[in-house]
């Protein structure tokens, strides 16, 4: 006696290759938003010969070539009197005071930078960096 056994047509949805899309979509964005804050604001950095990788950059003070101060991820420009406060109530979120980053333009005046340099160590702040790239990139 021959049993044949019918076969079920399954009509559910394969949705594995949809999991790897949304996988793949994830990680793209995840990558490229880190980029996203230092090119909004359109700074061209100062070319250095001397320069060195900083670690991390919790706190950064962003200067375009019309001067205008963003800090941190903000997308409003921030006024250098507020500046200080932003800097010290940020500064008092860590156990360890971090460095604060500046990454100016390349056009901005010199005297702008002192008074920057000026605001972050009246906020409390124990050591600032200005961010350059090397020269020849």
């Amino acid at each position: 006696m021959n049993i044949r056994r019918r076969r079920k047509n399954s009509a559910g949805m394969n949705i594995w290759p949809l999991v790897d899309v949304i996988l793949m979509l994830l990680i793209f964005f995840m990558l490229t938003s880190r980029f996203i804050t230092e090119t909004a604001h359109n700074i061209v950095l100062p070319k250095s010969t001397v320069s060195r990788k900083l670690d991390k950059e919790p706190l950064v003070v962003f200067v375009t070539k019309d001067e205008k101060i963003y800090f941190n991820a903000e997308k409003t420009p921030t006024a250098p009197a507020d500046l200080q406060r932003k800097i010290s109530r940020a500064l008092a979120a860590y156990d360890k005071k971090p460095s604060v980053v500046i990454k100016g333009d390349d056009k901005i005046s010199l005297g702008l930078t002192i008074r920057l340099l000026d605001i972050v160590k009246a906020a409390g702040g124990e050591s600032v960096d200005i961010t350059t790239i090397k020269a020849g990139q």
